[in-house]
């Protein structure tokens, strides 16, 4: 019974700290599924009154503002994602952020810089996501 507990505590555990990269595959998925409809499709506003004001975010962001900017960053320079058939640029990558999942982004450059600057890892999100994708595969075919 106890070895059950800490399984179920543990798989919980797991499912707390995979959220942010469930959030961030799917955030990527969106951004690419959305520059893919391009002008195609017109935005649908619930009400004509709703068509002036700031659309409303599809989900919030839940991890830190280095976090996303490290995310962006990994995308743009993997050119996974593309506007009008080009590769989407940092700031086409930003704006669409921004915009989905109601996060300011407008220091961009600066969290950029700073993420550039870090002294122990450069990159402890993406790492963080790999190290979750890898315990995943493991619990699941283990």
């Amino acid at each position: 019974m106890e070895h059950h507990l800490k399984t179920s505590l543990e798989k919980l555990e797991a499912d707390r700290v995979l959220a942010p990269f469930c959030m961030s595959i799917y955030v990527a998925t969106q951004i690419l599924a959305n520059a893919q409809l391009g002008s195609a499709v017109s935005p649908i506003t619930a009400t004509p009154a709703r068509a002036s004001q700031t659309p409303m975010p599809f989900g919030k962001w839940l991890a830190t503002k280095s976090d996303a900017v490290e995310l962006l960053v990994a995308l743009h320079e993997a050119k996974c994602i593309s506007f009008d058939a080009q590769p989407a640029t940092l700031v086409q990558l930003r704006d669409r952020f921004e915009k989905e999942y109601g996060i300011d982004l407008s220091d961009f450059s600066n969290i950029d810089n700073n993420n550039r600057s870090r002294k122990r890892s450069l990159t402890p999100f993406l790492q963080r996501l790999r190290d979750l994708s890898n315990e995943r595969s493991e619990r699941l075919d283990g």
